[in-house]
């Protein structure tokens, strides 16, 4: 039987390459001082936020400070190995289903994190300091 291109063989291969693709533009970005995207564009935090820091905090042992970065951090790795599992064994009724719940949490996470006014520095909601009123603003002030 002859395998298709797309056979099971390319897919880490392509995976990799995604994820390398992936990578190599959060380096770009971030050596333009631009750490999150959707925050640069839209001048509000994701749910993810301070999910970089609060590893990082975490992988030097200052767990407080993970916590207070973000309180999902601990759910990350555990999440992925289960997601990757799921994927490997073909389940994708259980994988969508898990990918739901894991948003939902993050989302639940973010609204209260938003709403409170817990993690100042992490959780903003500033549009004024969003991409279009950035360049709005540049605008204004070429027409004088």
């Amino acid at each position: 039987m002859r395998s298709s291109p797309t056979s099971r063989p390319q897919r880490p291969v392509r995976t990799l390459l995604i994820l390398l693709l992936i990578g190599a533009f959060y380096a770009v970005l971030f050596a333009l001082g631009i750490h999150c995207p959707i925050r640069y564009v839209l001048g509000i935090s994701c749910p993810g936020c301070g999910m970089t820091r609060a590893c990082l905090c975490a992988l030097t042992g200052r767990f407080a400070e993970a916590f207070a970065y973000h309180p999902l951090w601990v759910a990350l790795v555990p999440s992925a190995v289960w997601l990757l599992v799921l994927w490997r064994t073909g389940r994708t009724r259980a994988l969508r289903i898990s990918l739901l719940v894991m948003a939902l949490g993050l989302l639940a996470v973010y609204l209260v994190r938003l709403c409170t006014g817990a993690a100042p520095e992490v959780v903003a909601f500033s549009p004024e300091e969003s991409l279009p009123w950035r360049l709005y603003r540049r605008l204004c002030a070429l027409g004088g």
